[in-house]
């Protein structure tokens, strides 16, 4: 029913129900920024659509959430005398947010997809050494559907292989690659839309296995790498060689199997995605020659 408004782990959901059931709008808030964890936002996901599942007499599967807002304290104070909870400006967080950027540290969040990305030593060495199944808040988590993650690059790669270290129920399926660029650099570089070619499937042997942590491998095929292309010293990032734009990557969105058992105890945990490859025209070549290549990608 309209105007019903849910309240739980301190986040607020307020919505209404249009003409077309079962399309729902969402805004949540809390008046407790500190209090908006991966698990409060999960937990407090699945309570609302059990409610509009109970509310609308529909299956719970059928309550698909589109867009998730999450507001600073100071956005709710804007909002609080709002009849509309619609926000269009100043989200937080905010998409992309780069491994460099000045706030990082303030943007990532255990179990966020900023952990992919960041490389600080004493982040990532309790999640990158243990041999142990578990869970690590220096981690990815998919705290819910749709079941993917998507990284982007800030200068133009092509790829030769993409290593996923998974820590807790492995569920990588498929990897799908964006082109350059996958998001907007300025007027003069804006976003490619679509994907670059089609998704590539984990290795048969690697999706069957139920290794725990597992590394999975997929390695792309030559011609789709296109390591072999030459190079031309006329292009630029902003203006490629065409014999270089079928393969130039810009982002890679990885794909996991929705978990078997809901809730925490199915969650997969992604603790890195390595790539190898090469970066074409970089603006600053020595920034990647402490790189290595992981074992065996030559």
């Amino acid at each position: 029913p309209p105007g019903i408004n849910v309240v739980t782990h301190d986040l607020v959901a307020y919505y209404d129900t249009p003409a077309s059931l079962p399309r729902v709008l969402l805004c949540c808030g809390s008046t407790d920024p500190g209090s908006i964890t991966p698990q409060a936002v999960a937990s407090f996901v699945a309570e609302f659509k059990a409610n509009m599942s109970r509310a609308l007499g529909i299956p719970n599967n059928q309550v698909v959430i589109r867009l998730l807002v999450v507001m600073n304290k100071t956005l709710i104070q804007q909002q609080t005398d709002s009849t509309s909870p619609t926000i269009t400006n100043q989200l937080i967080p905010r998409n992309p947010v780069w491994y460099d950027d000045a706030d990082f540290a303030d943007q990532r969040a255990d179990g966020g997809a900023l952990n992919l990305v960041d490389w600080a030593t004493g982040n990532r060495s309790a999640c990158a050494s243990s041999s142990r199944c578990g869970q690590c808040g220096h981690a990815w988590a998919a705290f819910f559907g749709p079941f993917q993650v998507t990284l982007y690059f800030r200068e133009p790669v092509q790829l030769s292989r993409i290593d996923i270290r998974e820590i807790a129920n492995p569920a990588i399926a498929q990897l799908q690659l964006l082109p350059w660029p996958a998001v907007a650099f300025g007027p003069d570089l804006p976003a490619r839309r679509g994907v670059l070619g089609r998704p590539l499937n984990v290795p048969a042997a690697a999706a069957a296995s139920t290794a725990c942590p597992r590394t999975t491998s997929v390695v792309l095929p030559a011609k789709r790498a296109g390591m072999s292309i030459k190079v031309s010293s006329a292009g630029s990032q902003e203006e490629l060689p065409r014999a270089l734009r079928g393969t130039a990557v810009g982002g890679v969105t990885l794909l996991l199997k929705a978990p078997v058992t809901a809730g925490d105890v199915g969650r997969t945990w992604v603790e890195s995605v390595r790539f190898t490859g090469r970066v074409l025209y970089p603006r600053d070549a020595a920034a990647y020659a402490a790189v290595k290549a992981p074992s065996g990608a030559g």
